[in-house]
Formats: structure tokens, C-alpha cells, sequence
């Protein structure tokens, strides 16, 4: 009864509720609105939003004016109002709001109803300060407008780092290093393990960053993906109460006896190359039977990079920092275990409480991903 009592506590302290200003305290600006709207001829998607642009035109009238712009025959225009907006400038259509300094690109139901949305707003009610806020308890209401990608970024990332899989062999790992007594071989072979470990994670985003571009802004991909973190988070809390109990996503225990072998024969050996490729085939084939275990944070988080309308260059660097701080608690434990020739080993009341922090933040992404996507959208 004591667990259940905490957990609850804990969640009310860990996930975020979603709250709005009763009544807008801005001054009400009533006027006309005008929409910027790039196409080409060859795209559906550009098709589909002219059509409803003109339902848009008469239903808001005289209020609402918009540009019907082919991007080939209006590039410069194009290329300045992207460069305003910080906006990619190879995908169409693209949909420009001045009078708020909004955009969106590409088109769908979803993608209909944010304008629409954006639309009403400056006409009727335009968005106050305190319309975009989530309240936690204990600490009151945070600006989401304040938050940036890149602390968001770091955030996630710093979170994803405590994740009780890739723990777990890092520290059976140190712990058969130590016995070695030699700080070079410790922090070789551990420094190799983490490095390849962080690219292999790089490129497990990759996938999941051009899987997303390539399906495009579409409000399904957004609630399947909400749904997945959602049975990922409840099967990790499951685990704290019921461990490795039904359904659980951890490195099966038939599988770890050959994971062990193989790091002894690694730290046995003399050969130099022989250890190198030996410990990147480690972490290769140790981050694929993680991949259920850690690929929720990395899936929502490249998800919602997509939809932040980057350029290639902008989503492989916030990918970047997103992995570099998620191999940092790796490289703290590593120098620690480097300069004290000691390793603590993962007990199965860590793993358990790893899982439960783990486990209420995907809730907490999920919840937004479902009920306010615009409580992650950063640009």
C-alpha cells in the first residue's frame, strides 16, 4: 500500500497537467488576416490545401485574405519569408502567417485545424502569454513560450540516459574490468563501449528521424506514437510493483550469459585488435537486444524534432546534442570507476526505480502527444 501511495505522489510531482488562462487578458485585435500560401502544381498535398483556403475564405470573409503563390514563380518572396521564419525551404506547400510570425509547412486534417486555429485566434481571441502553460504541482505554472529545443533537448536526453538496460551492462561490465587493476584497459574498453554505444543510439535516431520526414506531418504517425510511449511507460511502471513479470522490456536472461562471456573473453584478451572490434561488436549487438528497452525516448523525441520544420543540418545536430548527453552518466561512471578502480553493480531495486522515472515520463510525453502537441512544437 506504502508503494502505491508513493507512486502516486510521484506522479503528481513528475507529470505535468495542462493548463489554459480562463479568459484572455490580451486586448482583443479585430482585423484582417493574411495568409502566404507557397504550392506547385505536381503536389497533392498542396492541391488539398488550396481547396481548403477557399472554404477558409468564405467562412471568415472579408476578414481573411489569402496569397495563392506558386514557390517557382515567386522564389525570392519565398526565400525571404523562409529565412524570416527560420523554415526549410524544400518541402511545399508552405503556409506563412506574418501578423504572428507563424508557419507551417506540408498539409493534412491535423495540419487544417492549426491553421484554422491560428486563424480564429488573431481574429478573435489572439494568443496571451499565459494561454500556452503547463502547471506542475508544487512549483505552479511554466511558460512552454520560455522553454527552448535545446533545453528541451538536453532535458530529454539527460532522462534518457538513466535508462536501466544499457545501466546494467555498463556496470556488469566495469565491475569484470576492475579486476583487471589497470586503469588503461578500464577506460579503453569502457570508453570504447560507450562511445560505440552513443553511435549506435545516433543511428537508431537517424532511422527513426528520415522514417518520419519520409511519412510526412500526419496526425496518425503523431497518435501511434503516442499510443506506443503510452504502453511502454505503463509496462515499465508494471515493472516496478510486478518485475520481469508478463510483459517487460528488458535483456532477456537467456541472453545474458553469452553477453557475459563475451565481455570476459574481451578483458582475457591480449590482442589489441582483437579487443577493439571485439567491444564494438559488444555494443552493437548489446544495443539491439536494448532496442525495445530504450526506443521510446529516442522515437517521440525524433518525432517531435521533425515537426519543429528544421533544415537536414539543424535535425542531425539537436540529434547530436541529444546523444551526447545521453552518454553522459555513462562517461561520469566510467571516470569514476577509472580514478576509484571501483564499480557499483546494478541491483534490482535500481532497475525497478529507473524503470518507474522512466515509465512516468513517457506518460507524461504521451499525455501531450494526444491532448497538447502544441505544448511541444518549439519554433
Amino acid at each position: 500500500m506504502r508503494k502505491i501511495l508513493l507512486v502516486l505522489l510521484l506522479a503528481l510531482l513528475i507529470l505535468p497537467s495542462i493548463g489554459f488562462a480562463e479568459e484572455p487578458t490580451c486586448e482583443a485585435t479585430m482585423g484582417k488576416v493574411e495568409v502566404f500560401f507557397f504550392w506547385r502544381e505536381d503536389c497533392s498535398h498542396c492541391h488539398a490545401e488550396t481547396e481548403f483556403l477557399k472554404e477558409m475564405e468564405q467562412k471568415f470573409g472579408d476578414k481573411l485574405e489569402v496569397h495563392y503563390l506558386l514557390a517557382e514563380d515567386n522564389l525570392e518572396l519565398f526565400y525571404q519569408m523562409a529565412e524570416e521564419n527560420d523554415a526549410p525551404t524544400q518541402w511545399l506547400p508552405a503556409t506563412f502567417i506574418p501578423c504572428c510570425n507563424w508557419h507551417i509547412i506540408g498539409f493534412d486534417e491535423k495540419v487544417g485545424e492549426e491553421i484554422e486555429s491560428k486563424i480564429r485566434g488573431q481574429l478573435e481571441v489572439p494568443a496571451c502569454e499565459e494561454d500556452n502553460y503547463v502547471l506542475v504541482p508544487l512549483i505552479g505554472k511554466i511558460n512552454m513560450d520560455e522553454i527552448s529545443l535545446p533545453a528541451f533537448t538536453i532535458t530529454l536526453g539527460l532522462l534518457d540516459g538513466f535508462n536501466p538496460c544499457a545501466m546494467f551492462i555498463l556496470l556488469v561490465l566495469l565491475s569484470l574490468l576492475i579486476h583487471t587493476k589497470s586503469r588503461k584497459k578500464v577506460a579503453f574498453i569502457a570508453g570504447t563501449f560507450v562511445f560505440v554505444s552513443g553511435l549506435v543510439y545516433f543511428l537508431f535516431m537517424a532511422v527513426w528521424l528520415n522514417v518520419f520526414m519520409f511519412m510526412g506531418f500526419t496526425g496518425i504517425v503523431r497518435i501511434l506514437l503516442a499510443l506506443m510511449a503510452l504502453a511502454v511507460g505503463l509496462i515499465n511502471i508494471k515493472d516496478f510493483f510486478f518485475f520481469k513479470k508478463g510483459i517487460s522490456l528488458s535483456i532477456p536472461d537467456t541472453v545474458k550469459p553469452k553477453i557475459f562471456n563475451k565481455m570476459r573473453k574481451i578483458i582475457q584478451s591480449n590482442d589489441l585488435p582483437a579487443v577493439v572490434f571485439g567491444t564494438i561488436f559488444l555494443a552493437f549487438s548489446v544495443n539491439l537486444f536494448e532496442f525495445l528497452c530504450t526506443a521510446g525516448f529516442p522515437a517521440i523525441f525524433t518525432k517531435i524534432l521533425v515537426e519543429q520544420n528544421l533544415s537536414t543540418t539543424m535535425y542531425y545536430a539537436y540529434m547530436l546534442l541529444y546523444v551526447l548527453c545521453y552518454m553522459i552518466d555513462d562517461a561520469i561512471i566510467v571516470s569514476i570507476a577509472v580514478i576509484t578502480l571501483r564499480s557499483k553493480k546494478m541491483t534490482e531495486g535500481w532497475g525497478k526505480w529507473l524503470k518507474l522515472i522512466s515509465g512516468l515520463m513517457m506518460l507524461g510525453l504521451a499525455f501531450a502527444m494526444l491532448f497538447a502537441p502544441e505544448l511541444l512544437m518549439f519554433t
